[in-house]
């Protein structure tokens, strides 16, 4: 899915955990991000209390584990389902 951020970083994955949203994840792909430039972040999380979100993950399996070991107590295995936007 693409995701209009104003920027390059346009490539995002929506993560659902039983037909509930809870959290959105992006590509850092803009020039802008330096070193970070093709890691992940996290745009938004639903259900994360009052803890910090660690600023770019090396890949969405860790950033979707991340987000869903926090908000719904189970880790979210992406495995090698990252779509190709085109």
């Amino acid at each position: 899915m693409r995701i209009n951020t104003h920027t390059a970083d346009n490539k995002a994955i929506v993560l659902l955990a039983d037909g509930v949203l809870i959290g959105v994840l992006s590509e850092l792909q803009d020039e802008c991000h330096g070193d970070d430039q093709g890691k992940w972040a996290i745009e938004t999380a639903f259900g994360v209390q009052e803890e910090p979100i660690p600023a770019t993950f090396a890949s969405p399996s860790e950033a979707a584990d991340w987000i869903s070991t926090r908000s719904v107590g189970v880790a979210f295995d992406l495995g090698d389902q990252v779509p190709e936007l085109r």
